[in-house]
């Protein structure tokens, strides 16, 4: 009987484990479950859509969902998440059947960590910016058009990347970071060298900062 290999995940590992298990074994079964429409895009590209510096959004895209089916011969379930996994019987549920498999390949990634800030639930002009649907819900809300003030919660690299190009775009950004620098995960020397940068480029700092409330614009404590 042929062995079933399911993958969870279609970002980058997933695809990446796919084209891994088709070279090990040509005649496996390969299953790969991805809960949104994409696979395979450029995460780090998206701050720099945010600013033109790729035009294109199909630029962003990696790898086609054909290419998997035709060249690695994986059966790609798109806009199917995984809702259940069973390990005793080795089986995973989605809302179209259950599967067996030989083996199960996690590559899910992370979540964002959005903190608990009033009224967020109640209010659409937000998003957070690590996957492809983020910039396009950035793009239909008209923040590159429209929207003159963004703030951007965070000083990480995804924030100060984000923080860069939306400045090019034209737009007044303000950064709130609960810590007492950006980048902490860089010592404090080259943190407070990157933090005059951005405060050169016209960047607002909210160090020591907390927001607290949206509601239409953010509200904040500290600083």
């Amino acid at each position: 009987m042929k062995k079933r290999v399911i993958i969870i995940g279609g970002l980058s590992a997933g695809p990446s484990a796919a084209a891994k298990a088709r070279r090990e074994d040509e005649n496996v079964e390969i299953i790969l479950f991805e809960k949104t429409a994409n696979i395979s895009y450029a995460t780090c590209g998206i701050p720099y859509a945010l600013s033109g510096k790729i035009k294109d959004r199909e630029k962003l895209m990696v790898v086609k969902p054909d290419l998997l089916r035709t060249r690695f011969n994986v059966d790609l379930r798109l806009n199917e998440p995984v809702i259940h996994i069973d390990t005793d019987k080795q089986e995973v549920r989605t809302h179209k059947g259950e599967y067996m498999y030989d083996k199960l390949v996690f590559a899910t990634g992370g979540s964002p960590l959005i903190p608990p800030i009033k009224n967020l639930e109640s209010c659409d002009l937000w998003s957070t910016c690590k996957t492809i649907e983020d910039f396009d819900k950035i793009v239909k809300d008209d923040v590159l058009s429209d929207k003159k003030s963004i703030a951007i919660i965070g000083a990480g690299l995804i924030g100060l990347e984000a923080a860069e190009n939306l400045i090019l775009a034209g737009k007044a950004v303000h950064i709130i970071e609960l810590g007492t620098n950006v980048l902490p995960i860089l010592s404090e020397a080259y943190a407070t060298l990157i933090k005059n940068k951005l405060l050169e480029n016209g960047i607002q700092l909210h160090l020591n900062t907390t927001a607290t409330e949206l509601k239409g614009s953010v509200e904040i404590s500290g600083d």
